[in-house]
């Protein structure tokens, strides 16, 4: 009794919430309920009022039949997730024995009459053979994605990667434009071999937002996280004062946007995937990237300060149309003491020592 009592008490609160402030349920394929009179004009209210279980039988079926259209759709849009792949290093060298770590994700639909939707995550591993293959089952689900790889005397860095997650449900492409069909073709994933002895560097992650205002900011990347403050600048500053200026561009045609970065007295280049030694030669004075279409990620090296400081940077950017400002996350090392050298795995400067770190 008092279990049915329960039940009905969260009908009761359910059937409240329907649009409009009024009961408007109705029988699935217009089979009227027992005891009810369909021709009758009056609210459901009413005829809750006047037979409770009625009422009850028919917003269970409607339950019913909406947690079985929900969960027909969610078995379209999920697959057998089955990832192929090949793990390397920076020199196209196979690297074996490596540990692949990801996740696949699952919607379902559980409960009968108070139906609802699960979502859950499942840890799958594999291993990568002598040839740096590997073949990883994940079972049946949206989406899989790749959180870690693991091999003595390697890095893994998400930030190089082409890409790691791999879906079935084409709908996950739409909120991750890097993401990829999981029978598309072996992926490539690249592991660092470690070369020498790490430099202590700084390593930083900020978030940013820039307005376009037609001014251009000024970031230094020698200030403790969360205490960097975007100052507008005309012109090219001293090298002492920071090491990029960031700025959205409008372009041709209408409605494109592009975040521009200038490197202050040095300049940028791309950064090969899994790079961790910055070149010597092939910068530019700025990078770009269009941020109008959706979600970006560059990767870029950063020779600042006639060459004294070095700094490994991975941008990831997109583009608020309504509020004309681009949302900017900035994840960064930098080697201070003017070595291209920006391999991880070493000590850091803590933050509060960033302070005395502008090179004079």
């Amino acid at each position: 009794m008092i279990k049915r009592i329960y039940t009905w008490l969260r009908i009761v609160g359910l059937i409240a919430l329907l649009a409009d402030g009024r009961v408007a349920l109705s029988a699935p394929d217009g089979v009227a309920p027992s005891g009810v009179d369909q021709s009758q004009g009056d609210s459901w209210r009413e005829r809750f009022d006047e037979d409770k279980d009625a009422a009850f039988d028919v917003y269970l079926d409607e339950v019913k039949r909406r947690a079985e259209v929900h969960k027909e759709q969610l078995d379209d849009q999920s697959g057998a997730l089955v990832l192929v792949g090949r793990i390397v290093d920076q020199d196209g060298n196979p690297v074996p024995d490596a540990e692949i770590h990801a996740v696949v994700h699952e919607e379902r639909v559980i409960g009968i009459g108070f139906y609802r939707l699960q979502a859950t995550k499942r840890p799958v591993h594999a291993r990568s053979e002598p040839s740096g293959q590997f073949t990883m089952n994940g079972g049946v689900g949206r989406w899989i994605s790749v959180q870690a790889i693991e091999a003595p005397g390697y890095v893994f860095d998400e930030g190089q990667q082409h890409h790691l997650v791999f879906y079935a449900d084409a709908e996950v492409a739409v909120l991750n434009p890097s993401a990829r069909p999981v029978g598309h073709g072996p992926a490539e994933f690249v592991l660092w071999k470690q070369q020498g002895a790490p430099d202590q560097l700084v390593d930083q992650e900020v978030h940013l937002r820039i307005p376009q205002d037609g001014k251009r900011y000024l970031f230094n990347v020698f200030r403790p996280t969360g205490r960097h403050v975007l100052v507008p600048v005309d012109g090219m500053p001293s090298p002492l004062d920071g090491d990029v200026i960031i700025s959205i561009v409008p372009q041709e045609p209408a409605g494109s946007v592009h975040l521009r970065i200038e490197a202050v007295d040095g300049g940028l280049a791309e950064v090969p995937c899994a790079g961790f030694i910055a070149p010597d030669e092939g910068y530019t004075a700025e990078h770009r990237m269009d941020i109008s279409a959706g979600d970006q990620r560059h990767a870029v090296f950063i020779r600042s300060r006639g060459g004294r400081v070095y700094t490994r940077m991975t941008i990831d950017a997109w583009y608020d149309h309504e509020k004309q400002t681009a949302a900017v996350g900035l994840t960064y090392v930098s080697n201070p003491v003017g070595r291209p050298n920006l391999q991880p795995g070493g000590e850091t400067f803590p933050s509060h020592q960033l302070n005395s770190l502008p090179i004079e």
